[in-house]
Protein backbone atom coordinates (compact mmCIF):
# COMPACT_ATOMS: atom_id res chain seq x y z
CA UNK A 1 0.00 0.00 0.00
CA UNK A 2 2.86 2.38 0.81
CA UNK A 3 4.29 1.83 -2.67
CA UNK A 4 0.93 2.63 -4.27
CA UNK A 5 0.64 5.82 -2.20
CA UNK A 6 4.15 6.78 -3.32
CA UNK A 7 3.14 6.34 -6.96
CA UNK A 8 -0.11 8.28 -6.53
CA UNK A 9 1.68 11.21 -4.88
CA UNK A 10 4.24 11.54 -7.69
CA UNK A 11 3.90 14.80 -9.73
CA UNK A 12 3.70 12.79 -12.98
CA UNK A 13 0.90 10.53 -11.73
CA UNK A 14 -1.98 12.51 -13.24
CA UNK A 15 -0.16 12.68 -16.57
CA UNK A 16 0.50 8.94 -16.30
CA UNK A 17 -3.20 8.20 -15.80
CA UNK A 18 -4.19 10.16 -18.88
CA UNK A 19 -1.40 8.86 -21.12
CA UNK A 20 -1.69 5.22 -20.02
CA UNK A 21 -5.49 5.18 -20.34
CA UNK A 22 -5.36 6.75 -23.83
CA UNK A 23 -2.65 4.29 -24.89
CA UNK A 24 -4.69 1.33 -23.63
CA UNK A 25 -7.84 2.67 -25.28
CA UNK A 26 -6.11 3.20 -28.61
CA UNK A 27 -4.64 -0.31 -28.60
CA UNK A 28 -7.97 -1.86 -27.62
CA UNK A 29 -9.73 0.10 -30.36
CA UNK A 30 -7.18 -1.04 -32.94
CA UNK A 31 -7.53 -4.67 -31.84
CA UNK A 32 -11.34 -4.64 -31.96
CA UNK A 33 -11.37 -2.86 -35.34
CA UNK A 34 -8.92 -5.41 -36.77
CA UNK A 35 -10.88 -8.38 -35.45
CA UNK A 36 -14.17 -7.10 -36.88
CA UNK A 37 -12.50 -6.21 -40.20
CA UNK A 38 -10.92 -9.67 -40.37
CA UNK A 39 -14.34 -11.24 -39.91
CA UNK A 40 -15.86 -8.99 -42.58
CA UNK A 41 -13.12 -9.49 -45.16
CA UNK A 42 -12.34 -13.17 -44.68
CA UNK A 43 -8.95 -14.92 -44.39
CA UNK A 44 -7.82 -14.51 -48.00
CA UNK A 45 -8.41 -10.75 -48.21
CA UNK A 46 -7.14 -10.27 -44.66
CA UNK A 47 -3.95 -12.06 -45.66
CA UNK A 48 -3.58 -9.57 -48.52
CA UNK A 49 -3.79 -6.76 -45.96
CA UNK A 50 -0.93 -8.29 -43.97
CA UNK A 51 1.19 -8.27 -47.14
CA UNK A 52 0.28 -4.63 -47.79
CA UNK A 53 1.17 -3.90 -44.17
CA UNK A 54 4.81 -4.52 -45.08
CA UNK A 55 4.72 -1.23 -47.02
CA UNK A 56 3.83 0.53 -43.75
CA UNK A 57 6.43 -1.34 -41.70
CA UNK A 58 9.36 -0.80 -44.05
CA UNK A 59 8.21 2.62 -45.21
CA UNK A 60 8.31 3.80 -41.59
CA UNK A 61 12.09 3.19 -41.54
CA UNK A 62 12.98 5.38 -44.51
CA UNK A 63 13.43 8.56 -42.43
CA UNK A 64 16.54 6.77 -41.06
CA UNK A 65 15.80 7.73 -37.48
CA UNK A 66 15.24 11.47 -37.96
CA UNK A 67 12.08 11.33 -35.85
CA UNK A 68 13.86 9.29 -33.18
CA UNK A 69 16.56 11.95 -33.16
CA UNK A 70 13.95 14.66 -32.72
CA UNK A 71 12.50 12.88 -29.69
CA UNK A 72 15.86 13.24 -27.93
CA UNK A 73 17.41 16.38 -29.40
CA UNK A 74 14.37 18.67 -29.00
CA UNK A 75 14.22 18.05 -25.24
CA UNK A 76 18.02 18.25 -24.97
CA UNK A 77 18.11 21.68 -26.64
CA UNK A 78 15.29 22.91 -24.40
CA UNK A 79 17.36 21.77 -21.43
CA UNK A 80 20.25 23.87 -22.76
CA UNK A 81 17.91 26.87 -22.89
CA UNK A 82 17.96 26.90 -26.70
CA UNK A 83 14.26 26.82 -27.61
CA UNK A 84 14.90 28.31 -31.05
CA UNK A 85 17.30 25.51 -32.02
CA UNK A 86 14.79 22.96 -30.71
CA UNK A 87 12.15 24.40 -33.06
CA UNK A 88 14.58 24.40 -35.99
CA UNK A 89 15.23 20.70 -35.36
CA UNK A 90 11.50 20.02 -35.27
CA UNK A 91 11.00 21.75 -38.62
CA UNK A 92 14.00 19.89 -40.04
CA UNK A 93 12.64 16.52 -38.87
CA UNK A 94 9.41 17.21 -40.76
CA UNK A 95 11.43 18.13 -43.85
CA UNK A 96 13.43 14.91 -43.52
CA UNK A 97 10.21 12.94 -43.16
CA UNK A 98 8.74 14.58 -46.27
CA UNK A 99 11.89 13.78 -48.25
CA UNK A 100 11.90 10.16 -47.06
CA UNK A 101 8.27 9.70 -48.07
CA UNK A 102 9.12 10.97 -51.55
CA UNK A 103 11.83 8.30 -51.67
CA UNK A 104 9.07 5.74 -51.11
CA UNK A 105 6.38 7.31 -53.29
CA UNK A 106 8.39 7.95 -56.46
CA UNK A 107 9.69 4.40 -57.04
CA UNK A 108 6.39 2.98 -55.78
CA UNK A 109 4.55 5.02 -58.41
CA UNK A 110 6.81 3.57 -61.10
CA UNK A 111 6.20 0.05 -59.79
CA UNK A 112 2.44 0.61 -59.87
CA UNK A 113 2.56 0.92 -63.64
CA UNK A 114 3.56 -2.77 -63.78
CA UNK A 115 1.13 -3.91 -61.07
CA UNK A 116 -1.89 -6.06 -61.99
CA UNK A 117 -4.98 -3.86 -62.01
CA UNK A 118 -6.79 -5.76 -59.25
CA UNK A 119 -4.05 -4.89 -56.71
CA UNK A 120 -3.31 -1.36 -57.88
CA UNK A 121 -5.98 0.55 -55.83
CA UNK A 122 -5.08 -1.22 -52.59
CA UNK A 123 -1.34 -0.57 -53.02
CA UNK A 124 -1.90 3.09 -53.95
CA UNK A 125 -4.19 3.57 -50.93
CA UNK A 126 -1.65 1.87 -48.64
CA UNK A 127 0.98 4.38 -49.78
CA UNK A 128 -1.49 7.17 -48.93
CA UNK A 129 -2.03 5.56 -45.53
CA UNK A 130 1.75 5.47 -45.00
CA UNK A 131 1.92 9.25 -45.51
CA UNK A 132 -0.92 9.87 -43.03
CA UNK A 133 0.46 7.37 -40.52
CA UNK A 134 3.94 8.89 -40.61
CA UNK A 135 2.47 12.35 -40.13
CA UNK A 136 0.83 11.04 -36.97
CA UNK A 137 4.19 9.56 -35.88
CA UNK A 138 5.76 13.01 -36.34
CA UNK A 139 3.05 14.55 -34.15
CA UNK A 140 3.53 11.86 -31.52
CA UNK A 141 7.30 12.40 -31.40
CA UNK A 142 6.85 16.18 -31.28
CA UNK A 143 4.43 16.11 -28.35
CA UNK A 144 6.56 13.57 -26.45
CA UNK A 145 9.72 15.64 -26.93
CA UNK A 146 7.84 18.75 -25.72
CA UNK A 147 6.49 16.81 -22.72
CA UNK A 148 2.95 17.56 -23.94
CA UNK A 149 1.53 14.19 -22.92
CA UNK A 150 -1.88 15.64 -22.11
CA UNK A 151 -2.28 16.82 -25.70
CA UNK A 152 -0.91 13.52 -27.01
CA UNK A 153 -3.46 11.67 -24.86
CA UNK A 154 -6.25 13.65 -26.53
CA UNK A 155 -4.93 12.68 -29.95
CA UNK A 156 -4.79 9.02 -28.93
CA UNK A 157 -8.35 9.11 -27.61
CA UNK A 158 -9.42 10.75 -30.89
CA UNK A 159 -7.75 7.98 -32.90
CA UNK A 160 -9.35 5.34 -30.67
CA UNK A 161 -12.84 6.76 -31.22
CA UNK A 162 -12.51 7.61 -34.91
CA UNK A 163 -10.84 4.40 -36.10
CA UNK A 164 -13.81 2.01 -35.68
CA UNK A 165 -16.40 4.74 -36.37
CA UNK A 166 -14.90 5.58 -39.77
CA UNK A 167 -13.08 2.41 -40.79
CA UNK A 168 -15.68 -0.29 -40.14
CA UNK A 169 -18.57 1.29 -42.14
CA UNK A 170 -16.20 1.81 -45.07
CA UNK A 171 -14.98 -1.79 -44.76
CA UNK A 172 -18.55 -3.06 -44.87
CA UNK A 173 -19.26 -0.86 -47.90
CA UNK A 174 -16.19 -1.25 -50.12
CA UNK A 175 -14.11 -3.99 -48.50
CA UNK A 176 -10.33 -3.85 -48.09
CA UNK A 177 -9.99 -0.50 -49.83
CA UNK A 178 -12.48 0.93 -47.35
CA UNK A 179 -10.48 -0.47 -44.45
CA UNK A 180 -7.36 1.31 -45.72
CA UNK A 181 -9.17 4.56 -46.58
CA UNK A 182 -10.81 4.66 -43.15
CA UNK A 183 -7.46 4.52 -41.38
CA UNK A 184 -6.00 7.22 -43.62
CA UNK A 185 -8.99 9.51 -42.97
CA UNK A 186 -8.65 8.94 -39.22
CA UNK A 187 -5.01 9.98 -39.15
CA UNK A 188 -5.68 12.95 -41.45
CA UNK A 189 -8.49 14.22 -39.21
CA UNK A 190 -6.32 13.88 -36.11
CA UNK A 191 -3.52 15.75 -37.89
CA UNK A 192 -5.98 18.55 -38.69
CA UNK A 193 -7.10 18.60 -35.05
CA UNK A 194 -3.47 18.97 -33.94
CA UNK A 195 -3.01 21.86 -36.39
CA UNK A 196 -5.89 23.70 -34.76
CA UNK A 197 -3.95 23.67 -31.47
CA UNK A 198 -0.65 24.87 -32.98
CA UNK A 199 -0.55 26.53 -36.40
CA UNK A 200 3.27 26.22 -36.55
CA UNK A 201 3.29 22.41 -36.27
CA UNK A 202 3.62 21.84 -40.01
CA UNK A 203 6.32 24.38 -40.77
CA UNK A 204 9.13 22.40 -42.36
CA UNK A 205 12.73 23.07 -43.21
CA UNK A 206 15.21 21.30 -45.49
CA UNK A 207 18.53 21.60 -43.67
CA UNK A 208 21.28 19.14 -44.58
CA UNK A 209 23.42 19.72 -41.48
CA UNK A 210 20.59 19.40 -38.99
CA UNK A 211 19.21 16.39 -40.86
CA UNK A 212 22.60 14.68 -40.56
CA UNK A 213 22.62 15.46 -36.85
CA UNK A 214 19.14 14.00 -36.32
CA UNK A 215 19.99 10.85 -38.28
CA UNK A 216 23.35 10.42 -36.50
CA UNK A 217 21.53 10.44 -33.16
CA UNK A 218 18.29 8.77 -34.24
CA UNK A 219 19.46 5.97 -36.52
CA UNK A 220 21.03 3.83 -33.77
CA UNK A 221 17.99 4.51 -31.56
CA UNK A 222 15.75 3.29 -34.39
CA UNK A 223 17.94 0.20 -34.79
CA UNK A 224 17.51 -0.49 -31.07
CA UNK A 225 13.75 -0.54 -31.65
CA UNK A 226 14.11 -2.93 -34.60
CA UNK A 227 16.39 -5.26 -32.61
CA UNK A 228 14.10 -5.14 -29.58
CA UNK A 229 11.20 -6.24 -31.77
CA UNK A 230 13.36 -9.15 -32.93
CA UNK A 231 14.37 -9.93 -29.33
CA UNK A 232 10.74 -10.16 -28.22
CA UNK A 233 9.68 -12.40 -31.13
CA UNK A 234 12.45 -15.03 -30.95
CA UNK A 235 10.11 -17.31 -28.97
CA UNK A 236 7.66 -17.55 -31.87
CA UNK A 237 10.32 -18.66 -34.34
CA UNK A 238 11.62 -21.24 -31.87
CA UNK A 239 8.14 -22.71 -31.35
CA UNK A 240 7.58 -22.99 -35.11
CA UNK A 241 10.96 -24.69 -35.50
CA UNK A 242 10.70 -27.13 -32.57
CA UNK A 243 6.92 -27.63 -32.42
CA UNK A 244 4.12 -26.51 -34.75
CA UNK A 245 1.55 -23.80 -35.50
CA UNK A 246 -0.95 -25.27 -33.02
CA UNK A 247 1.61 -24.95 -30.23
CA UNK A 248 2.17 -21.33 -31.25
CA UNK A 249 -1.58 -20.82 -30.92
CA UNK A 250 -1.47 -22.18 -27.36
CA UNK A 251 1.50 -19.92 -26.62
CA UNK A 252 -0.25 -16.84 -28.07
CA UNK A 253 -1.87 -16.12 -24.70
CA UNK A 254 1.59 -15.83 -23.15
CA UNK A 255 2.58 -13.41 -25.93
CA UNK A 256 -0.48 -11.25 -25.24
CA UNK A 257 0.13 -11.37 -21.48
CA UNK A 258 3.71 -10.22 -21.94
CA UNK A 259 2.60 -7.33 -24.16
CA UNK A 260 -0.16 -6.24 -21.76
CA UNK A 261 2.05 -6.35 -18.66
CA UNK A 262 4.82 -4.43 -20.46
CA UNK A 263 2.54 -1.58 -21.55
CA UNK A 264 2.48 0.51 -18.35
CA UNK A 265 6.28 0.54 -17.81
CA UNK A 266 6.65 1.57 -21.46
CA UNK A 267 4.32 4.51 -20.81
CA UNK A 268 6.42 5.58 -17.82
CA UNK A 269 9.61 5.20 -19.88
CA UNK A 270 8.18 7.49 -22.55
CA UNK A 271 7.28 10.08 -19.91
CA UNK A 272 10.77 10.01 -18.40
CA UNK A 273 12.74 10.03 -21.65
CA UNK A 274 12.29 13.71 -22.66
CA UNK A 275 12.66 14.82 -19.04
CA UNK A 276 15.98 13.01 -18.79
CA UNK A 277 17.07 14.53 -22.10
CA UNK A 278 16.22 18.02 -20.81
CA UNK A 279 18.26 17.51 -17.66
CA UNK A 280 21.16 16.07 -19.66
CA UNK A 281 21.07 19.09 -21.94
CA UNK A 282 21.05 21.40 -18.92
CA UNK A 283 23.97 19.98 -16.94
CA UNK A 284 25.33 16.74 -18.48
CA UNK A 285 25.39 15.20 -15.02
CA UNK A 286 25.53 11.39 -15.20
CA UNK A 287 24.91 11.11 -11.46
CA UNK A 288 21.54 12.78 -11.95
CA UNK A 289 20.80 10.56 -14.96
CA UNK A 290 21.44 7.46 -12.85
CA UNK A 291 19.18 8.80 -10.11
CA UNK A 292 16.38 9.43 -12.61
CA UNK A 293 16.92 5.95 -14.12
CA UNK A 294 16.53 4.35 -10.69
CA UNK A 295 13.43 6.43 -9.93
CA UNK A 296 11.84 5.46 -13.24
CA UNK A 297 12.49 1.78 -12.59
CA UNK A 298 11.00 1.97 -9.08
CA UNK A 299 7.87 3.73 -10.32
CA UNK A 300 7.46 1.25 -13.19
CA UNK A 301 7.86 -1.72 -10.87
CA UNK A 302 4.74 -0.83 -8.84
CA UNK A 303 1.99 -0.96 -11.53
CA UNK A 304 3.77 -3.79 -13.36
CA UNK A 305 3.79 -5.97 -10.24
CA UNK A 306 0.09 -5.25 -9.64
CA UNK A 307 -0.82 -6.20 -13.23
CA UNK A 308 1.30 -9.37 -13.08
CA UNK A 309 -0.20 -10.51 -9.77
CA UNK A 310 -3.73 -9.98 -11.11
CA UNK A 311 -2.86 -11.91 -14.27
CA UNK A 312 -1.30 -14.77 -12.26
CA UNK A 313 -4.42 -15.08 -10.09
CA UNK A 314 -7.16 -14.44 -12.65
CA UNK A 315 -5.58 -15.57 -15.92
CA UNK A 316 -5.45 -19.38 -15.55
CA UNK A 317 -9.06 -19.88 -14.33
CA UNK A 318 -10.38 -17.49 -16.99
CA UNK A 319 -8.47 -19.38 -19.69
CA UNK A 320 -9.80 -22.73 -18.44
CA UNK A 321 -13.36 -21.41 -18.34
CA UNK A 322 -13.50 -19.22 -21.46
CA UNK A 323 -10.77 -20.69 -23.68
CA UNK A 324 -10.41 -24.36 -22.70
CA UNK A 325 -8.66 -25.21 -25.98
CA UNK A 326 -5.77 -22.97 -24.86
CA UNK A 327 -5.13 -24.60 -21.47
CA UNK A 328 -1.85 -26.22 -22.68
CA UNK A 329 -0.43 -22.69 -22.79
CA UNK A 330 -1.18 -21.88 -19.11
CA UNK A 331 2.27 -22.93 -17.72
CA UNK A 332 3.99 -20.69 -20.31
CA UNK A 333 1.50 -17.91 -19.53
CA UNK A 334 2.43 -17.98 -15.83
CA UNK A 335 6.18 -18.22 -16.36
CA UNK A 336 6.50 -15.44 -18.92
CA UNK A 337 4.80 -12.93 -16.60
CA UNK A 338 8.11 -12.72 -14.72
CA UNK A 339 9.72 -11.07 -17.77
CA UNK A 340 8.05 -7.63 -17.55
CA UNK A 341 8.89 -7.37 -13.83
CA UNK A 342 12.54 -8.17 -14.55
CA UNK A 343 12.55 -5.76 -17.47
CA UNK A 344 11.51 -2.76 -15.32
CA UNK A 345 14.91 -2.81 -13.60
CA UNK A 346 16.69 -2.02 -16.85
CA UNK A 347 14.29 0.38 -18.57
CA UNK A 348 15.50 3.49 -16.76
CA UNK A 349 19.10 2.74 -17.71
CA UNK A 350 17.99 2.04 -21.28
CA UNK A 351 16.75 5.63 -21.41
CA UNK A 352 20.07 6.75 -19.91
CA UNK A 353 22.06 5.05 -22.68
CA UNK A 354 19.94 6.64 -25.41
CA UNK A 355 19.92 10.09 -23.83
CA UNK A 356 23.68 10.20 -23.18
CA UNK A 357 24.65 9.10 -26.70
CA UNK A 358 25.63 5.55 -25.73
CA UNK A 359 23.24 3.89 -28.17
CA UNK A 360 25.82 1.52 -29.66
CA UNK A 361 26.43 -0.03 -26.26
CA UNK A 362 22.67 -0.57 -26.06
CA UNK A 363 22.73 -2.23 -29.50
CA UNK A 364 25.55 -4.58 -28.40
CA UNK A 365 23.60 -5.61 -25.28
CA UNK A 366 20.38 -6.31 -27.13
CA UNK A 367 22.19 -8.21 -29.91
CA UNK A 368 23.77 -10.46 -27.27
CA UNK A 369 20.36 -10.85 -25.59
CA UNK A 370 18.87 -12.07 -28.88
CA UNK A 371 21.51 -14.81 -29.01
CA UNK A 372 20.84 -15.76 -25.38
CA UNK A 373 17.10 -15.87 -26.06
CA UNK A 374 17.55 -18.06 -29.11
CA UNK A 375 19.89 -20.56 -27.43
CA UNK A 376 18.05 -20.77 -24.11
CA UNK A 377 14.57 -20.97 -25.62
CA UNK A 378 15.61 -23.58 -28.17
CA UNK A 379 17.33 -25.86 -25.66
CA UNK A 380 14.57 -25.59 -23.06
CA UNK A 381 11.84 -26.05 -25.70
CA UNK A 382 13.26 -29.48 -26.53
CA UNK A 383 13.05 -30.68 -22.92
CA UNK A 384 10.14 -28.63 -21.48
CA UNK A 385 7.96 -27.63 -24.43
CA UNK A 386 6.14 -24.30 -24.27
CA UNK A 387 7.05 -23.75 -20.63
CA UNK A 388 10.71 -24.08 -21.64
CA UNK A 389 10.31 -21.41 -24.33
CA UNK A 390 8.76 -19.07 -21.76
CA UNK A 391 11.55 -19.80 -19.29
CA UNK A 392 14.17 -19.17 -21.96
CA UNK A 393 12.52 -15.81 -22.67
CA UNK A 394 12.60 -14.89 -18.97
CA UNK A 395 16.30 -15.85 -18.79
CA UNK A 396 16.99 -13.64 -21.83
CA UNK A 397 15.14 -10.70 -20.23
CA UNK A 398 17.17 -11.20 -17.07
CA UNK A 399 20.40 -11.11 -19.08
CA UNK A 400 19.18 -8.05 -20.98
CA UNK A 401 18.28 -6.13 -17.81
CA UNK A 402 21.53 -7.13 -16.10
CA UNK A 403 23.53 -5.90 -19.08
CA UNK A 404 21.66 -2.60 -19.34
CA UNK A 405 21.93 -1.89 -15.59
CA UNK A 406 25.63 -2.85 -15.46
CA UNK A 407 26.61 -0.69 -18.43
CA UNK A 408 24.39 2.17 -17.27
CA UNK A 409 25.74 2.20 -13.72
CA UNK A 410 29.37 1.96 -14.89
CA UNK A 411 29.01 4.87 -17.34
CA UNK A 412 31.29 7.82 -16.63
CA UNK A 413 31.41 11.40 -17.92
CA UNK A 414 33.82 11.75 -20.83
Amino acid sequence: MQSLRTLASHPMFREFLGFSSSTLTQQASSLVTSLVAAALLGPEVWGTWFLLNLILRYGALTHLGALNGLNREYALEVGRGNQEEAEQLRKTSLGALAASLLVVILPATAILTFTPSQYLPAIALTILLLVCQQLYSYLSMTFKSRIQFTLLSRLQFAVALATPAITLPLTMTIGLNGFIIGQAITYALVAAFAYSSDKKLYQLRFDAQRTKKLIRIGFPIMIVGVLYALFTTVDRWVILQVMNAEALGHYSLAIMALGAAALLPQVIAQQYYPRMAQRWGANRDLTEMKRLARTQSRLALIPTTVVVLLAEVLGPPLIQHLLPDYTPGIPAFRIILLAPIINTFGQGYANLLNVTDRQYRYIAIIALSIVINLLASYQLAISMGLAGVALGTVIAFAGFSFGIVTVGQSSRNT
